[in-house]
């Protein structure tokens, strides 16, 4: 028996982050605008470097990036090697699949549809997915293919072409600002509900109605929710 090294390793060895692991910055839109006037000369340099650290990932975020980045190419190597099983013997992989209780994408022995016309065939990936190769109906240098895509029509001899789903927004428009305010209002919700389970209220507990974060003074409003479904008040239904 060889020595075994991974049982002296410690846990969770391969998702630690290098040091070296680059940064990523958020508001990207805003980063463009000013790379734009940066371009023109109407801001210093400093002004790109100056947005990165105000909008650039917390720690957490770029550690979980970095997990999510290894994680994502084990699943995608398991499903490499699954699917060589598969092509070897089919019938014995599916009997050993169902034995364990696992499902089997039907796309593996399946060629789907076209989707972006009919000129481009399709491609099987080494993971059992598909993709369609593009070929288009008129072909025509690069120079004037990039000046098609800015004007969003690159793909206009394609199936479904719109030229609406390949405008460039240079801003958001007031629905995506909408959508997002409201997303924002969701996500700030629920981390404060995870952040009242962790505390059980403050220390409160269950049977008040205060909802309000601890150190308010005595003449600011509190906050206050009543709810009838809330099983931690009044018990989970019979």
């Amino acid at each position: 028996m060889g020595f075994d090294f991974r049982k002296y390793l410690p846990r969770g060895w391969k998702y630690r982050m290098p040091e070296n692991f680059g940064w990523e910055t958020h508001h990207l839109t805003l980063y463009n605008q000013i790379k734009e006037k940066v371009a023109k000369g109407e801001l210093p340099p400093s002004a790109l470097q100056e947005h990165f650290e105000n909008y650039k990932e917390t720690d957490d975020q770029r550690e979980w990036r970095w997990r999510r980045y290894w994680i994502l190419n084990e699943i995608q190597e398991d499903n490499i090697k699954k699917f060589d099983q598969f092509r070897e013997n089919p019938k014995a992989f599916l009997k050993r699949m169902a034995d364990m209780g696992k499902a089997v994408s039907r796309w593996w022995w399946t060629r789907p549809k076209k989707m972006a016309g009919t000129l481009g065939r399709m491609i099987q990936r080494l993971d059992g997915s598909w993709q369609q190769e593009y070929k288009p109906s008129k072909s025509m240098n690069m120079k004037d293919w990039l000046q098609a895509a800015d004007n969003g029509q690159a793909f206009k001899n394609s199936r479904k072409f719109s030229g609406e789903f390949l405008r460039k927004y240079k801003e958001p428009t007031e629905d995506m600002i909408g959508k997002s305010n409201e997303a924002k209002k969701i996500r700030k919700q629920q981390e404060w509900n995870v952040i009242l389970d962790a505390t059980n209220n403050f220390g409160r507990g269950w049977q008040t109605t205060d909802r309000s974060r601890p150190g308010l003074g005595g003449g600011v409003p509190r906050t206050h929710r009543v709810t009838f479904s809330d099983s931690r008040v009044y018990g989970k239904r019979k």
